[in-house]
């Protein structure tokens, strides 16, 4: 019997062990967000927000401080090394929120920079990634009521609001999945400061078009929802949908509450054609003048309307990208999936056609049946 509790309580010595003291959290910074940057002098520059713990032994609770740090090197390694070095306790990268890449080092690459993030051992590869447009200084010193920390401020975005048709979000072992399908294209968000009436704050102003690692091109914000759609990226998608009644020329705006896509490749006589069925179901959010919504065919012609509108904008969406040579909706991995044994062009984007059939359903009533007064 002895015997047996002496094991038992070596196997605990030896595998179970505790969270951190109060002394552990006041002598280490945790990093919440990270900022990676290209600078003339230098080929790295990584900018470091963190906080410093003083827990105390009082019970009104501790202080939490926020620090920012900054530091420079011939490669991110160097970087990583001299920023530890501008601060006065060990940097913990166990709870890292989100990673950002300037612009112009997106445009520049960052291959180098992902394998840094792949090997690191104290960094998990589940951190949300995004492109910084704004200037990292400024972006850093942008100071929200609502959370001090913009890491913890951008990890609740993309979580909270991945739902929104035009909130796009990305985790780093997503894209490092997604940069080797098909023509290795993939999409990162991009963050800017934004004016409001009383203080400056984040906002999603689109996505970058990524390939072999590379800033390309760059999606608009009224284009991610598309994107979404297109790619099946989420099945549940909160936006809206306007359009025009013909006859009047009255404003409608759809809610999109929900959606449906089938994808379908055709391979026929050397002509290759994409096509989708796309079914979306919406409410009626407003309407921008007259219009006799229980009128079966004007209800008729606004669900055309709108089956017309999303159609074309999806086109359009395609064709842009088609006519740079970006294969922004993977077609190449179809092609790799469906016909596995041919050999296609590398450009063979260019010679795709794109059909969209779309289908809208209206639910809920057209007409306003009482309020409380």
């Amino acid at each position: 019997m002895r015997k047996k509790i002496l094991l038992f309580l070596i196997s605990m010595t030896i595998f179970l062990t505790g969270c951190f003291s109060y002394s552990d959290l006041n002598r280490a910074y945790f990093s919440t967000l990270e900022i990676v940057d290209i600078e003339e002098d230098v080929n790295a520059a990584l900018y470091g927000e963190c906080f410093a713990s003083d827990r105390g032994n009082s019970e009104q609770g501790g202080i939490v401080t926020r620090i920012v740090l900054k530091g420079k090197g011939r490669s991110p390694n160097e970087a990583f090394l001299n920023l530890q070095g501008t601060a006065t306790y060990p940097i913990r990268y166990d709870i890292t929120r989100a990673i950002g890449f300037t612009e112009r080092m997106a445009r520049n690459g960052i291959e180098e920079d992902l394998d840094f993030i792949e090997r690191a051992q104290n960094l998990t590869n589940k951190v949300f990634i995004f492109i910084c447009e704004a200037d990292p200084v400024d972006l850093l010193n942008t100071q929200m009521e609502d959370e001090k920390f913009i890491g913890i401020w951008l990890e609740d975005l993309f979580v909270f609001q991945k739902k929104q048709s035009r909130v796009y979000s990305i985790r780093a072992n997503e894209y490092l999945n997604e940069r080797l399908k098909g023509d290795r294209i993939s999409i990162i968000p991009t963050i800017d400061i934004v004016k409001m009436p009383t203080e400056n704050r984040l906002d999603i102003t689109g996505a970058a078009v990524m390939k072999d690692n590379i800033m390309i091109a760059k999606l608009e914000k009224d284009e991610i929802p598309i994107y979404k759609i297109l790619c099946d990226k989420e099945k549940k998608l909160k936006g809206t949908l306007d359009t025009v009644y013909p006859d009047t020329g009255t404003r409608i705006a759809l809610t999109v509450h929900f959606s449906k896509i089938k994808e379908k490749l055709e391979y026929i006589n050397d002509e290759l054609t994409l096509i989708y069925d796309i079914k979306l179901r919406c409410n009626i959010q407003s309407v921008v003048g007259e219009l006799e919504l229980l009128d079966s065919d004007v209800r008729n012609g606004v669900i055309k309307a709108a089956e017309e509108t999303f159609s074309k904008r999806c086109e359009d969406f395609f064709k842009k990208f088609q006519d740079k040579g970006i294969d922004i909706l993977n077609v190449k991995l179809m092609l790799q999936r469906k016909y596995p044994d041919m050999e296609f062009k590398d450009d063979i984007v260019k010679s795709v056609r794109i059909k969209i059939n779309t289908s809208v359903k209206i639910d809920g009533s057209q007409n306003i049946t009482n309020t409380l007064q």
